[in-house]
C-alpha cells in the first residue's frame, strides 16, 4: 500500500481519522493498523499538522519497536511540535510575479521583511533551505536532526526550523515547518543566497490553489 496513493483518496484528514481509525479499532495491533497510522502520519504532515504527525509515528513503533524509518523521522516532526501547528491568516486571492523555466517555478516570499525568491515543488513533502539561508533570514535553527536523501542520491543529515510568519502575496501563513540543509549539498552550493530553498507540499496544500 503506497500511502501517498492511497491519501489522495480521502478529501481531508477528517475522512481519513473516520475510515482509518475504523480500521485500527478492528484490530490496533495488525499489519493494517500499521499502515493506516503511516497513512494518517503522511496526512497530517503535509497538512502542517506536526503534533498529530508524532502521535501517529508513536502507534506505529508501538506496534513495530525499532522500525529505522519512523525512528529517524519522529525526532523532526516532534521538533515541529514544539511550536502550534502551521496556519494561514485567511485565503484571498493573491498575484505575484514569479518566473517559469526548464528548472521550475520561483516565486517571490517574505520573511521578516526580507523578500527571497524560491522554488515551488510540490514533489517535495516538507519544505527545505539551506543554513545559510535561515540565517540570513533571522531564523532559529533547532537541534533535531534526522538522514534525508539529496538530489545527488546521497545521504545526509538535515535539521530543522519552524518560520513564524512567512507571506507569499497578500497570504500570510504561520509556524511554517522547513527541513535546513548545509550549503555544501546540491543545489545550495550552486544558487545565489535568497534564493536556497524549495517550498514544499505542505505549504501548496494550504494556499488552496496555484494558477
Amino acid at each position: 500500500m503506497y500511502k501517498g496513493a492511497v491519501a489522495s483518496a480521502f478529501n481531508d484528514s477528517k475522512d481519513a481519522e473516520k475510515y482509518l481509525g475504523q480500521a485500527i479499532e478492528q484490530a490496533p495491533n495488525s499489519k493494517d493498523a500499521e499502515e493506516a497510522h503511516e497513512i494518517l502520519a503522511y496526512l497530517y504532515a503535509r497538512s502542517g499538522m506536526s503534533q498529530e504527525a508524532v502521535r501517529q509515528y508513536d502507534a506505529i513503533l508501538r506496534i513495530k519497536p525499532g522500525r529505522e524509518d519512523v525512528e529517524n523521522v519522529r525526532p523532526i516532526f516532534s521538533a515541529f511540535g514544539r511550536y502550534p501547528d502551521q496556519s494561514i491568516d485567511r485565503l484571498r486571492r493573491t498575484t505575484v510575479r514569479g518566473k517559469i523555466s526548464e528548472k521550475g517555478i520561483v516565486i517571490p516570499v517574505s520573511i521578516n521583511k526580507k523578500t527571497v525568491h524560491w522554488g515551488l515543488d510540490t514533489g517535495f513533502n516538507l519544505s527545505i533551505m539551506s543554513e545559510s539561508e535561515a540565517r540570513m533570514l533571522g531564523l532559529t535553527i533547532d537541534e533535531a536532526s534526522a538522514q534525508a536523501t539529496d538530489l545527488s542520491g546521497s545521504t545526509v543529515k538535515v535539521r530543522t526550523a519552524v518560520v513564524p510568519t512567512l507571506a507569499i502575496g497578500k497570504v500570510r501563513l504561520h509556524n511554517v515547518p522547513f527541513l535546513i540543509a548545509t550549503d555544501t549539498q546540491q543545489p545550495w552550493n550552486e544558487l545565489p543566497s535568497g534564493s536556497r530553498a524549495f517550498i514544499g507540499l505542505p505549504v501548496a496544500i494550504a494556499l488552496g490553489s496555484i494558477g
